[in-house]
């Protein structure tokens, strides 16, 4: 039995679920009611709504009460999740390997239906659903289990359907005082004005709430502050966000932003630490105070903290970026962060596969993200990480996933055109970024006290919190209060809510140094040589080539020049160099980088040079899936090719590992097949070494009368050749 317990796993009790719970549902109690008679009788329920009304939150305050029955309660967050993949996050939940080892977990369904039967765990799909997706799970792999789905729009379906709207005022009012904490009776005109202003949307209260009490504000004070003539009952989420975010220190701004560019809107909080630069101490502490303004929602994975946005709050700020022309740059911070993560912990340790894990929606989201900017380069070295941690991708249940990783970096899209294309795809690690602009952040045109926002090239370092905002606790805040008329100037008369001039032109001006690894960034040009090779790039021959920085220029040209052959030489000569150095995993990802190049060219020799290199070097770093996988294809491909001697060392790769994950019968088939072409070639010598593993593999597979035949054979063979060691 396994000794972890997967984040999807049924939760036990409240503070197992993974989402943030509200202190108090307010106002929701008939429509509560409503949900747990259809669900006590088995039957699902789709709770709709518009966004920001408060759906997740009635949801789980549901399922808080579920987790003190038997079969607890399964929460999954889906994103237009497919059969495929509920079926494999229920395998998931349960450990159950006959769903998670599948490529295709569908096929499973009706090993699912067996298990929901049994267990009967409340089911809560909230997000973004799929309907025929959430239709055939609720009918083949769910019939009679409670499923409670949360969509913004009503999906018509076999299901009851609950439709939430707005709070009554006096509920609304008293929300807004449970989170800002007053309980001044003599407010209560202004807070019920303010609520009016929202129009009793909750997620607007909430934000209106947390700003007020972290910044000591009145609800008049923040009314004030609103924007003057938008309507707040279109968009009360966005003019509470627009104030809200612009009372924020600069810091929490810039880490808001960050969040922003993430693909799916929340990270674990090493890897925030690692796309902001910053310590664990800040970064905790600047997203407690993001917590408590009600603007970032914390949970726990593997015993970290876990943070992620309201889809309102995320689509702000990424509409924040992208009016500052820093979207990309800094998705593309992110991708590179979530490449050195997956690196990071690309390991067998049971804490690397906890970090993993954690982080594995952000990861196929990184991955799909770059392939649609025309990048498989960056879900192929996201696949080979996750293949290098050991038999994290089995033992944790993550079949599917990978696979879909895999035909991500198989897509149709190239990541290295040898001729200009419309679309742009994402840099890989080792290009230079794009100059930034230096102009100066501003909250305000006359507010020349205020700090950058990322100042320093760093988007959040400790020097940009102040001694107050490293403090939690809300009471010690200063106020951070805008004049309403100096908000005024900074609003557009037109329908937009933030303008030009309120954007930092140098929002996210990264400092590169600190984000790529020294390995990976191409050294600057020096000396005569080098200008010689900025003129012609094929003056240095690759293959005379000994040193890795200057491999690493050569490589970096043949890119800027579309020559697609020059690139994958040079990553095959820079990987054969790491490995003489013995830094195993970066030459994995060098001949996995080649591999790419390879397969754009439609090379296959290529191809099955770069697969044997890194079928070797995923053995020996003890990453058996990996190893298989490319042994597998390598030997297929050696085939095709006629290389019946690279064909016969893949094969022999493919059945040490098969062995070495126990499976005995798979190793003999591979033994075999390699014999055979030993056979044929009169090679005595590989004969031998194959009989002497086939041998054990025969023994362990329970055939002792077999292993022996096999090991007599051997032993005259390397008694022959004199290879007493064997003998």
């Amino acid at each position: 039995m396994a000794d972890f317990s997967p984040h999807e796993a049924p939760a036990r009790q409240p503070s197992s679920l993974s989402i943030q719970l509200p202190a108090k549902l307010i106002g929701r109690d008939v429509t509560a009611g409503r949900i747990y008679t259809q669900l006590k009788e088995n039957r699902p329920v789709l709770l709709y709504g518009m966004s920001g009304i408060g759906k997740t939150a009635l949801a789980g305050m549901v399922a808080s009460a579920y987790t003190e029955l038997s079969g607890g309660a399964i929460w999954l967050d889906v994103r237009d999740a497919s059969l495929a993949e509920l079926i494999a996050r229920i395998g998931r939940a349960y450990q159950i390997e006959d769903i998670t080892s599948a490529e295709n977990p569908a096929v499973e369904i009706n090993a699912a239906r067996a298990l929901l039967t049994r267990e009967k765990p409340l089911i809560v799909l909230d997000g973004s659903l799929n309907a025929m997706a959430a239709s055939e799970f609720i009918t083949r792999a769910a019939p009679g289990v409670p499923v409670l789905m949360v969509n913004d729009e009503e999906i018509p379906g076999e299901w009851t359907s609950l439709r939430l709207g707005k709070l009554d005022p006096e509920y609304a009012s008293a929300l807004y005082k449970q989170i800002s904490g007053i309980t001044d009776q003599n407010l209560d005109t202004e807070i019920n004005d303010l609520v009016k202003t929202l129009n009793y949307i909750p997620l607007a209260i909430a934000i209106a709430a947390g700003s007020t009490r972290a910044n000591r504000q009145t609800p008049k004070q923040f009314m004030q502050a609103l924007p003057v003539g938008q309507s707040a009952a279109v968009n009360a989420q966005l003019l509470a966000l627009t104030v809200a975010f612009r009372l924020l220190p600069n810091a929490l701004q810039g880490l808001l932003l960050v969040m922003g560019a993430t693909p799916r809107g929340g990270a674990s909080a090493e890897l925030l630490e690692l796309i902001a630069n910053a310590s664990e101490e800040t970064v905790s502490s600047a997203m407690s105070q993001l917590v408590q303004r009600q603007l970032v929602f914390r949970t726990s994975r593997y015993g970290g903290a876990y943070y992620s946005l309201h889809p309102i709050i995320y689509t702000f700020a990424q509409t924040w970026l992208k009016g500052a022309g820093k979207l990309r740059d800094l998705q593309t911070k992110v991708l590179d962060s979530v490449l050195i993560y997956a690196r990071k912990h690309s390991h067998p340790d049971q804490e690397d596969h906890d970090r993993l894990a954690a982080e594995m929606d952000t990861i196929l989201a990184s991955a799909q993200a770059a392939s649609d900017n025309g990048d498989k380069h960056a879900a192929n070295q996201l696949a080979a990480a996750l293949a290098q941690a050991g038999d994290f991708i089995v033992s944790r249940g993550y079949t599917y996933e990978h696979e879909q990783l895999r035909r991500l970096a198989a897509s149709s899209q190239t990541a290295f055109p040898a001729y200009g294309t419309s679309t742009s795809p994402l840099p890989l690690l080792e290009e230079e970024p794009e100059p930034q602009s230096s102009s100066p952040a501003v909250l305000s045109d006359d507010d020349d006290d205020e700090p950058d926002l990322l100042e320093d090239d760093d988007i959040l370092t400790e020097d940009d919190l102040d001694e107050d905002l490293l403090d939690e606790d809300d009471d010690d805040l200063q106020p951070h209060v805008l004049p309403h008329d100096e908000l005024d100037e900074d609003y557009d008369e037109d329908d937009d809510i933030l303008t030009e001039d309120d954007l930092d032109e140098d929002l996210l001006d990264e400092d590169d140094d600190q984000d790529f690894d020294e390995d990976d960034e191409p050294l600057p040009f020096d000396g005569e040589e080098d200008s010689q090779l900025i003129e012609d790039p094929m003056v240095v021959s690759i293959s005379d080539e000994t040193d890795i920085p200057r491999l690493r220029t050569i490589l970096m040209q043949a890119r800027q020049a579309g020559d697609r052959r020059r690139q994958a030489e040079a990553l095959m000569q820079i990987g054969g160099l790491q490995e003489q150095n013995e830094q195993d995993n970066e030459a994995i990802t060098s001949f996995s980088e080649a591999l790419t190049v390879y397969e754009a060219l439609d090379d296959k020799p290529g191809m099955l040079t770069a697969l044997e290199q890194l079928s070797r070097l995923t053995s020996r770093t003890g990453t058996s899936t990996a190893a298989i996988l490319h042994a597998t294809r390598g030997a297929a491909l050696a085939e095709q090719l006629h290389n019946s001697v690279v064909q016969m060392r893949l094969l022999t790769i493919l059945g040490d590992e098969r062995q070495q994950l126990g499976e005995s019968d798979l190793a003999i088939r591979a033994y075999m097949q390699a014999l055979g072409i030993a056979k044929n070639a009169a090679d005595a010598r590989s004969q031998a070494v194959l009989e002497y593993k086939l041998g054990y593999a025969q023994l362990d597979s329970g055939d002792p009368e077999a292993a022996i035949n096999t090991w007599k054979m051997a032993i005259e063979r390397f008694r022959t050749q004199g290879r007493r060691d064997y003998e």
